[in-house]
């Protein structure tokens, strides 16, 4: 009989979630249907999950534990490693409404139906409702799609992945591109899953409904739709009382712009929402315009058609539609044929234009430091490890690339330490604060490599919260260099170890891979996992990096 049922994957994606986990994988695993798939995204949980995941392994198909950038990611994950003929997620604290559940709709998952989707209550406290259907003919007044409901056929899902861009509005935006594309949508009249109420969606509904916003612009709904939807006046509303959370968001990517377009001439591609802050920022940056929907806009701009561009000479063009950089870049290289070095848009390419020495020393000369792995239970985690190696490898000399505003330093003990950084500004606050400590000694880079104290090895090296903001290739290639021809015996390296641009100073590298080819006499000699991962809810407690402790073999 399971041959002849399609086979359903359902996904539960998890972090830290030891409280809800166990409800929602008996739900799951106690399905009355053959041909189930379960597999289990966690996001590196540091609670109790991992030991709740591991004692029902033996009914879980797949599952992984390591960082994420967030719900979406997640999700994408749990798709790449699907092989169902139709997928669902249930994540933790979600459950299905009976045993039945997944029976009672199989009849649905058939191949004239793309998505199946169906009600469900949300679970609040002292009642329970249910969620109204959200009108498929009116994509723009909210959020139709609400994963826990969904049976998604995989390849629809394979081909069209949540846009981790988004923190909140994955769900809509995915519902957007499925009313774009014209699948086949069958609604359900009865419920499908119980929610767990407090989830991000609603902490956070104003910036919910910025993402929305963000999403239609991105699909291309025409500017006076998108004024008349009721999302735009519940953001308008909303506006006034939190208008800080507002700004936050808006200033977050306007920032990002900021780093990659100052000082830079580009032509901009798109004129919606965030098309028209970028000119009023950037307008004597621009040199010209353009926008498919060009003929839309007044001719006061003389906004031109996207095909002007093979007849344009310049040096950049800033793509300014949201969530759909790669489509549009790739448009541009193959039908357009624009030099693909030329495109540059947020979240990417960001290593073209970024000079990451000149972030640093701009920081610092207006007061910033060295961030928030450097303060606070942050520093004295990574004070602590450094420490205990020190006194177990009885450690004399110590030198450090990246040594920073110097706030980390003060909670070491080190008998002889050298500090190395690209920025003269933090040298100079360095200098000044260790100005009477004798066993320390600064220096810029640049003179470092110069004196000839470059040429002699340590027999520590650190790098602490550095490789993740060397955002250009060379650069990188350089540091790591530097590390390992600088050591004698141990090199410390704490940071993320994964490939993903975050933001404009954000870079994560898989750095172990460099490390396996380019210094093979090189071993790790132990990982010390971080005792503050990642939270987005806490962003200066937490953190990507972990230890990693180098010992050479030769």
């Amino acid at each position: 009989m399971q041959n002849n049922l399609p086979k359903v994957t359902v996904v539960t994606v998890t972090y830290n979630a030891e409280k809800y986990l166990e409800q929602t994988i008996k739900s799951v695993i106690g399905q009355d249907y053959p041909n189930i798939e379960y597999i289990i995204i966690d996001g590196a949980s540091s609670d109790g999950t991992i030991d709740i995941i591991k004692k029902y392994e033996k009914h879980i198909s797949y599952w992984v534990s390591e960082p994420d950038k967030g719900i979406y990611d997640a999700m994408n994950k749990g798709i790449d490693a699907a092989t169902g003929e139709w997928i669902n997620f249930m994540n933790a604290g979600d459950t299905l409404v009976s045993p039945k559940t997944i029976k009672n709709i199989s009849s649905h998952l058939i191949v004239k139906n793309d998505l199946v989707h169906g009600k469900m209550w949300r679970n609040k406290p002292n009642r329970k409702l249910t969620e109204p259907y959200c009108d498929i003919n009116s994509p723009l007044d909210g959020c139709f799609i609400w994963h826990p409901t969904l049976f998604a056929k995989l390849s629809i899902m394979k081909k069209n992945k949540y846009n981790s861009y988004f923190k909140i509005a994955g769900d809509y935006d995915f519902f957007l591109k499925a009313a774009r594309e014209k699948y086949t949508i069958k609604l359900i009249d009865e419920p499908i899953a119980d929610y767990l109420e407090n989830g991000i969606s609603q902490a956070d509904i104003l910036r919910s409904n910025i993402e929305v916003l963000f999403s239609q612009l991105n699909h291309s709904y025409e500017n006076e739709e998108i004024l008349k939807s009721k999302i735009m006046k519940s953001l308008l509303n909303q506006i006034p009382l939190d208008n800080l959370s507002f700004s936050k968001d808006l200033n977050k990517i306007m920032q990002n712009a900021q780093d990659l377009l100052s000082g830079k001439k580009f032509i901009l591609y798109g004129y919606g929402l965030f098309g028209k802050l970028i000119y009023q920022e950037f307008k004597n940056n621009i040199l010209d315009i353009v926008d498919i929907s060009h003929v839309n806009f007044s001719n006061d701009l003389n906004i031109k058609p996207v095909e002007t561009l093979k007849e344009c000479s310049f040096e950049y063009i800033f793509i300014s539609v949201l969530g759909r950089e790669d489509e549009i870049s790739n448009y541009l290289v193959n039908s357009i044929k624009i030099n693909k070095d030329k495109i540059i848009f947020i979240g990417d390419n960001i290593n073209k234009i970024f000079n990451s020495s000149k972030y640093w020393e701009d920081r610092y000369i207006r007061g910033g430091n060295s961030g928030a792995g450097s303060y606070n239970r942050l520093a004295q985690f990574k004070a602590n490890i450094i420490n205990d190696f020190i006194e177990t490898n009885k450690i004399k000399n110590i030198l450090e690339f990246g040594c920073g505003d110097g706030n980390n330093l003060a909670l070491y003990s080190i008998e002889n330490y050298a500090g190395v950084d690209v920025s003269s500004k933090a040298i100079e606050i360095c200098k000044s604060k260790f100005e009477n400590d004798v066993s320390k000694q600064f220096f810029v880079l640049d003179e470092f490599m110069l004196n000839k104290k470059s040429l002699k090895t340590s027999e520590l090296v650190l790098s602490l919260d550095v490789i993740y903001h060397l955002i250009e290739d060379d650069v990188f290639d350089e540091y790591m260099n530097n590390l390992f021809n600088h050591s004698s015996k141990y090199i410390i390296i704490y940071a993320s170890n994964f490939d993903e641009v975050l933001c404009s100073h954000v870079k994560h590298r898989k750095f172990t891979n460099w490390i396996e080819k380019n210094k093979p006499n090189w071993i790790l000699k132990e990982f010390v996992k971080n005792k503050y991962p990642w939270n987005s809810d806490k962003p200066n407690e937490t953190s990507f990096a972990d230890f990693y402790i180098f010992e050479k073999t030769i």
